[in-house]
């Protein structure tokens, strides 16, 4: 770290705000054992590291057991699993930190100084709440590309933060840190717009978003994340997505007309990717809140005409009647 000299960096640490490093866990140890590394070898050493472990066996105890945090170290096994995000929010809860960094089991610091810079951030920016860095991304077949945002991106968010239900500009929860707020929780009825939801609510609520150019973690594409399956799973996509709409529209009412409108559009498309043509193939995939008329509106001319080419004409139809 840049002007800081090495031989008083635990005082400097201790001086500087607590850390909770946060890691749900469940039975899988392979990656888990590179993401302890990298908390091992972190400059900033005024943390704590909670594990809340979903396992069925003890591979992840065992695992822990292993390494030596100095104290640092706090193991909760679950003894009925709570399933995510239930267990990233016990985790959470757990905390005793200023400040909050989630990393999930498979993902891992880039750096010896990761840490130190996320911490940096929110003490150089006491306004900001939530912050996110750049994420470098590991593909299995050994591909790699660095997940980032623009500065035009960052403002759009900042401002209409409903634009990520479009595409997620911020990244994965590993991404994050953020103040120890207890309002701070993911929404336990998702699963593959859970961090989408939780950034637009706080963004929405405290009015901040930092933006840390650096990639300062590691995703690894591993087989078997819990996005896997939901990804084109017509049940999780259409409930989640309806059910975030209606959050969108009754919970964020000063969110602008615009993007609202390019919601209603990703929606129509999740809609048209499913053939979801009549009520009932929404309240089939769990969802029991409002459907506008537009919607309504929608159903039935897909429904009866049927057409692609209709498909997308009635989409922009019911975007500029919105």
């Amino acid at each position: 770290m840049p002007g800081v000299n090495y031989k008083t960096l635990t005082y400097y640490n201790l001086q500087m705000p607590k850390v909770s490093v946060c890691i749900p866990t469940y039975n899988q140890i392979e990656h888990l054992r590179r993401t302890l590394e990298s908390v091992l070898i972190q400059t900033y050493k005024n943390y704590e590291l909670i594990i809340t472990d979903d396992s069925t066996t003890p591979l992840v105890k065992d695992l822990t057991d292993q390494f030596d945090f100095d104290g640092r170290l706090k193991y909760y096994h679950n003894n009925i699993p709570l399933g995510s995000p239930q267990n990233w929010n016990h985790c959470i809860s757990m905390a005793s930190g200023d400040f909050i960094k989630i990393i999930h089991h498979d993902d891992w610091f880039t750096d010896s100084n990761s840490l130190e810079e996320y911490v940096q951030y929110l003490v150089n920016n006491p306004n900001i709440d939530l912050a996110f860095s750049t994420s470098h991304v590991l593909l299995a077949d050994g591909e790699n590309w660095d997940h980032t945002t623009t500065d035009e991106q960052l403002d759009v968010i900042k401002t209409n933060p409903a634009i990520l239900f479009i595409g997620n500009t911020i990244g994965g929860p590993s991404a994050i840190i953020f103040r120890n707020k207890i309002e701070l929780r993911f929404d336990t009825k998702l699963k593959w717009l859970v961090d989408i939801d939780f950034y637009i609510n706080n963004i929405s609520k405290y009015k901040s978003l930092g933006y840390i150019k650096s990639a300062l973690i590691t995703t690894f594409a591993a087989v078997g994340r819990i996005s896997d399956s939901c990804i084109d799973n017509k049940q999780i996509e259409v409930f989640e997505y309806f059910y975030l709409y209606e959050k969108l529209i009754y919970e964020y009412p000063s969110t602008d007309k615009s993007i609202l409108n390019k919601c209603l559009g990703q929606l129509l498309t999740i809609c048209s990717k499913y053939n979801i043509t009549k009520i009932s193939d929404i309240r089939a995939c769990g969802f029991d809140g409002r459907i506008q008329f537009l919607f309504r509106l929608y159903m039935f001319l897909n429904r009866t005409i049927g057409s692609d080419r209709i498909s997308h004409y009635s989409k922009k139809l019911i975007i500029n009647l919105s």
